[in-house]
């Protein structure tokens, strides 16, 4: 049975998006609710990799690399993890607004310890980010001051 991807998508989304509800409602802190995540992926995961010869061969082909692995496995924990505390501290949209600014942040940080080449388009990317997220972050404590939405 083929499942529409359409329905995939939305299936997707309403995931995604109610992730920050169930996060505020578990009552966990943001470690115990990216530990949660965590643990049910592994669940999920491990029966399916029986069934699928590609991931087996993809998860052995990082064994061969366990240090990376490891810090994969580490930075996704911890970004969860900072993630939902941050839900415990500030609006849901102001924490998911943060957390959209990571691939500028990876960028700063690919430039910084990789050596890559920050150009003036790159440059200008990160400040027009920046920029935005300052405006947006901003409108909402002065929309919250003022009553008005």
């Amino acid at each position: 049975m083929r499942i529409n991807p359409k329905a995939q998508i939305a299936v997707a989304m309403l995931i995604w998006g109610s992730v920050g509800v169930f996060g505020r409602l578990s009552g966990l802190s943001g470690l115990g609710v990216a530990f949660a995540r965590v643990s049910l992926g592994v669940l999920v995961l491990l029966p399916i990799r029986k069934f699928r010869k590609k991931l087996g061969y993809t998860l052995g082909k990082l064994k061969e690399r366990p240090l990376h692995l490891l810090a994969l496995g580490a930075s996704l924990a911890l970004n969860w993890a900072f993630l939902f505390t941050a839900f415990n501290y500030t609006t849901i949209a102001n924490a998911v607004l943060v957390y959209y600014v990571s691939p500028v942040l990876a960028m700063l940080i690919s430039w910084r310890f990789l050596g890559e080449g920050l150009d003036r388009r790159k440059i200008a990317g990160i400040g027009m980010a920046f920029a935005g997220l300052l405006l947006i972050t901003s409108s909402r404590k002065s929309a919250a001051r003022t009553g008005t939405s």
